[in-house]
């Protein structure tokens, strides 16, 4: 998916000048994965709840080991709402990366409703609060946080970045072009997966 896309892309370019050590939930196929990875990996369980005391006990364990000066979150949940409690115990900081559906929540059925509850959106205030830094990739982001009560002091937007050696801006298309029939054609192209909140019908009306 993007957002794991965009982790391993963030540690791997960060590895390149510091020392990174990367916590991952262990999922199917991470050990062929991992294999070829440039930062150091620790895989953990993925179990919901179990998941969440797994991760605070190795993040403490790998704070004390490696003196760890800063923690990177590229989601907030649980991997910011744990940072939190290590914070409050070590006075490590914290960093969040908001991406937008893992911030603004579903709550569109039943479910979602009893799931993003009161207590966790508690939890996310005080979580965001805590940041030393929250960063987003658009000023949208930015602005929609600040509604939300986030301190615009602690904001930074970091656009996605582009690998160029896989997208390349002076690609010749012609043959594209050619085989779609798209000769003196206005071509308008979204990215994403056919999921409903991406909202693909609006953007074909």
């Amino acid at each position: 998916g993007g957002i794991a896309n965009l982790s391993y892309q963030v540690a791997k370019n960060m590895s390149a000048e510091e020392k990174i050590l990367v916590i991952a939930p262990a999922i199917k196929g991470y050990r062929e994965f991992d294999k070829g990875s440039n930062p150091i990996t620790f895989r953990t369980t993925n179990i919901k709840m179990l998941r969440e005391v797994v991760l605070f006990f190795v993040t403490l364990y790998f704070i004390f080991k490696f003196k760890a000066d800063v923690i990177y979150n590229l989601n907030w949940y649980p991997e910011a709402a744990v940072s939190r409690f290590v914070s409050i115990l070590t006075g490590i900081p914290y960093v969040i990366h908001v991406h937008a559906m893992d911030y603004f929540e579903d709550r569109t059925t039943l479910f979602d409703r009893l799931k993003y509850n009161r207590l966790r959106t508690f939890i996310k205030k005080q979580t965001f609060d805590r940041a030393k830094e929250i960063i987003v990739s658009s000023n949208f982001m930015k602005d929609r946080l600040v509604v939300r009560g986030v301190d615009i002091l602690k904001i930074r937007v970091v656009p996605n970045g582009v690998d160029l050696s896989r997208f390349m801006p002076h690609l010749d298309t012609r043959e594209i072009i050619l085989k779609h029939k798209l000769e003196n054609k206005k071509v308008l192209l979204t990215v994403s997966r056919l999921d409903d909140y991406k909202g693909h019908d609006n953007v074909i009306r």
